[in-house]
C-alpha cells in the first residue's frame, strides 16, 4: 500500500500497522472469548453443535476456506460480543453544534455512547436478555435492523482497526478448543464482569475443563 503521497509504505511502516491491528484485536479476542466460552459451557447443546461442527471438517490445520465453513461460530461470537461488548462505551466529540432531545450540544463537547445498552434494548433485539445466537443468522439478521445497532467494534472513520482479524483469530481459539476439551460450568452463578475500561471476568473465568477421548 501506499501513504497519501503515493509512495510505498517502507518495511517497519507496515510493521507498525501490522502491530497496531494485533494490539487494536487483543482486547476483542481475549474479553469475548471469556465470554463466549462460559457460555459453551452454561449452554451444552451449543457447546455440542460448535463440536460436531468442528470435527466434520477433519483433523488438518484450518486454511481461509475452512474458516468460511465456521459460520456457528461467527454467530455465537458475534452474540457473546452482543450480550458483552469489550468497549461498552464509545467517546466521541461532537463536530458541530447539535440538538438531541430538546439538549442542545456544543461543537466539541465529548458525548458518550452506551453500547451496552443499545445492545440490550428491547426496541432493536427480540428477547434481548436471551443469549441467542440464531438472532445473527438469515433470515432474522437482527443485528442489520438499524446501521447502529451492533457496535462490538465502533463505527465509521474510528471503528476497530482489528475487528476481521480478531473474529478470524477467535473462531480459530473457539474451533481447537472445542476439538480437545468440554467445558462445564463450577457455579453458574459466580460470573461477575468488569465492564470499565474493557469487559474480562472480574476473578477469571472459572470453568471445569475435561479433555476429551
Amino acid at each position: 500500500t501506499t501513504d497519501e503521497d503515493g509512495v510505498l509504505l517502507s518495511d517497519d511502516a507496515v510493521i507498525d500497522q501490522m502491530l497496531g491491528m494485533l494490539r487494536a484485536s487483543s482486547d476483542s479476542i481475549t474479553g469475548s472469548l471469556s465470554v463466549a466460552v462460559h457460555h459453551l459451557a452454561r449452554l451444552p447443546e451449543w457447546q455440542e453443535r460448535l463440536r460436531e461442527r468442528s470435527r466434520s471438517l477433519g483433523s488438518s490445520a484450518l486454511n481461509s476456506e475452512d474458516l468460511k465453513l465456521l459460520q456457528e461460530h461467527d454467530l455465537f461470537f458475534f452474540e457473546a460480543m452482543r450480550m458483552f461488548p469489550v468497549a461498552p462505551q464509545l467517546f466521541r466529540r461532537s463536530v458541530r453544534d447539535c440538538e438531541f432531545k430538546d439538549y442542545l450540544i456544543p461543537a466539541g463537547t465529548q458525548v458518550v455512547v452506551d453500547v451496552g445498552y443499545i445492545h440490550r434494548s428491547s426496541r432493536y433485539w427480540t428477547e434481548a436478555s436471551t443469549f441467542d445466537p440464531m438472532r445473527f443468522a438469515a433470515p432474522r439478521l437482527e443485528h442489520k435492523r438499524q446501521k447502529y445497532q451492533w457496535l462490538p467494534f465502533g463505527a465509521g472513520a474510528h471503528n476497530c482497526i482489528g475487528q476481521f482479524f480478531a473474529v478470524l483469530l477467535a473462531k480459530n481459539v473457539l474451533h481447537h478448543l472445542l476439538r480437545r476439551y468440554s467445558f462445564e460450568l463450577t457455579d453458574a452463578h459466580d460470573f461477575e464482569l468488569v465492564l470499565v475500561p474493557a469487559t474480562y471476568p472480574k476473578d477469571g473465568l472459572k470453568l471445569r475443563v475435561e479433555p476429551l477421548s
